[in-house]
């Protein structure tokens, strides 16, 4: 070899110092497999300067460079091999730890779950109990509506007044109603819905004027207007019929007492072909 040659590979046998020097560091540190490389450098190392004595004619011996960059390769190999197994491993690992996070997650979200669905029948066992509290406490009002009216005279001696009887027979149909109210929530709690009401024939206009007289109590300075013919007739369940008319005269009566001090109520029927369309307008705001 030339001088110049011999100069640039004792240069480059230097400059491997810096990577040796660096993973002599990690190795210090801890490093995995840090000594590896440390080795595998080593090597190199030690066989360049073997060739480069040998090739200066100051050593008799084998060119050993080939085989330290065997060396090297099988330390970066083992590096590469443990790294896999490592990685490997961790995602093992992971792997187990997602399993049972996600069963945990999944039993978590399974106890949400059932604690949303017990709420949400608790709400709807409030609802019913809202709903039937209120349909029980309109027929309820008119009955205390009308007892006020009749024993007013009677506590001061003076006689009945002439409506005495119609309001006694208000009365005892509201009286009836509840009754029906509370053979209804029998029934639904015997799981009785796969049997229909009674389904029959009946006038509109006796449906309207019966619910109208079930919420006088409601109707403080309120004019409630029915233009309902008497010779209509439809099929449905009279009480439940009667129940939905109470529900909508209360709620338009509550709406024009909320807003102002009087209003009217309009109740009409318009025949439609086979069908009869009944509405229930009020003076009150929305």
């Amino acid at each position: 070899p030339t001088a110049l040659g011999g100069v640039t590979f004792v240069i480059c046998l230097a400059l491997l110092l810096f990577p040796l020097a660096h993973y002599l560091r990690a190795w210090r540190r801890g490093a995995p497999l840090a000594w590896a490389f440390v080795l595998g450098l080593a090597i190199l190392i030690a066989a360049g300067a073997n060739d480069t004595l040998v090739g200066s004619g100051l050593l008799d011996m084998p060119y050993l460079l080939d085989a330290g960059f065997v060396g090297l390769m099988v330390a970066s190999g083992s590096s590469i091999v443990h790294r896999f197994v490592t990685t490997s491993r961790e995602l093992d690992e992971m792997k187990g730890k997602l399993e049972v996070l996600v069963e945990e997650r999944t039993e978590q979200l399974a106890q949400t779950q059932a604690a949303l669905a017990q709420s949400e029948k608790l709400a709807a066992v409030g609802n019913l109990a809202a709903g039937v509290a209120h349909e029980i406490n309109n027929p309820t009002s008119a009955v205390m509506a009308n007892l006020a009216y009749l024993l007013e005279p009677l506590s001061l001696g003076q006689p009945l007044p002439s409506d005495a009887r119609e309001c006694l027979e208000e009365s005892f149909a509201s009286t009836k109603r509840i009754g029906r109210i509370v053979r209804q929530l029998l029934d639904a709690g015997r799981v009785a819905g796969g049997q229909h009401g009674r389904i029959a024939s009946l006038p509109l206009a006796r449906v309207v004027h019966s619910a109208v007289a079930n919420t006088r109590a409601h109707q403080h300075n309120i004019e409630v207007v029915v233009a309902v013919d008497d010779a209509i007739h439809v099929r449905g369940d009279e009480d439940l019929l009667a129940q939905v008319l109470v529900n909508l005269l209360v709620n338009a009566a509550q709406a024009i007492s909320d807003a102002r001090p009087s209003g009217r109520i309009d109740v009409v029927a318009e025949r439609q072909g086979e069908r009869v369309i009944l509405s229930v307008k009020d003076t009150g705001p929305g």
